[in-house]
């Protein structure tokens, strides 16, 4: 049971609420504490217990600016959403969007969808958090510093580069802006250790969430197509393959928007329903083997770089 539905079950116990809070004190959860009282006053204001641990807080004013954050939510999503399907469109040219190296593009004369449309996805999530959340938006501003700086490294630095290499930076870099925000969205709660660790299983909801999107998303085009195509109208490759660039960054936003509570920390997050519990149990079972083979996998390419370099320094 989450904290905040505990705050939920305990809001009419003066004790209970004491002892939720000085847990959350020794478990160094405070901030979830007071997204859990922020949330029961949102459910119900006139609760005289729930206000005055409110007054206690001192979390009226951000209350109230809940309220104001939630009428805007849905509009704030989709508007960043639209315009995150365009930048996709532009990152893609004419060409698939496809998060690998193209090999016909090795002169660099199409634009690098692979290079560019991760760390447009994560300036685009940050634009949507410091949006809904200003109180920390010096916090998304320097997670989107670094973003920024890494995309224009690795854009200067391989730009050009379309072989074995290029494959290997279009796995990785995706995986260090998703750090970097990570940790912009970490940064500054109480136990950052746990706020990142909620954050990565709130991240693979979203993902899921994204590709269910992303199917019926796909099931709609191919079936427009298909009606087009009985009317003796046939819609063009390149028209069909801007309008999946579009599917796949506008999506990316509303599967966001759709998984994670952006007015509370990560540990405050809704845990008991949807593909969360499901991916609770999922991780259980599967983090053993997944240290074991990210152990193996980081030997190996160790190996490998060590290679590498050693043949080098002896040519």
């Amino acid at each position: 049971m989450t904290l905040i539905r505990k705050i939920e079950v305990a809001k009419d116990d003066a004790a209970g609420l004491e002892r939720l809070y000085r847990q959350a004190e020794a478990d160094g959860d405070v901030v979830a504490f007071q997204d859990g009282i922020a949330q029961c006053l949102a459910d119900d204001k006139a609760h005289s217990l729930v206000l005055a641990w409110a007054y206690r807080l001192d979390l009226l004013s951000a209350v109230e600016k809940t309220d104001v954050q939630v009428s805007n939510y849905w509009q704030i999503a989709v508007g960043i959403s639209v315009v995150l399907g365009f930048l996709f469109i532009a990152l893609a040219g004419n060409g698939p969007p496809v998060p690998f190296p193209d090999p016909d593009d090795s002169d660099g004369t199409r634009p690098h969808f692979w290079l560019g449309w991760s760390p447009v996805v994560a300036l685009a999530i940050l634009a949507f958090l410091a949006t809904m959340d200003r109180a920390n938006i010096r916090r998304y501003a320097t997670s989107g510093i670094f973003v920024v700086a890494i995309a224009t490294l690795m854009a200067f630095t391989y730009w050009n580069e379309s072989g074995n290499i290029a494959v290997l930076i279009s796995l990785h870099l995706p995986f260090i802006i998703w750090a970097a925000l990570g940790v912009g969205v970490a940064w500054n709660h109480n136990n950052p250790a746990r706020q990142f660790h909620a954050f990565s299983v709130k991240s693979v909801e979203t993902v899921l969430t994204g590709g269910i999107y992303f199917g019926a998303g796909m099931i709609f085009l191919v079936l427009t197509n298909g009606i087009f195509q009985v009317l003796d109208i046939e819609i063009a490759e390149s028209i069909m393959l801007k309008a999946v660039a579009w599917n796949i960054g506008a999506l990316s936003i509303i599967a966001l928007a759709s998984a994670y509570n952006p007015l509370t920390s990560p540990t405050a997050q809704d845990w008991t329903s949807g593909l969360t519990r499901l991916l609770g149990i999922i991780t259980r079972l599967i983090l053993p083997l997944a240290l074991v083979v990210l152990a193996i996998y980081i030997f190996i390419f160790s190996l490998s770089i060590s290679g590498v370099l050693l043949k080098n320094a002896m040519c």
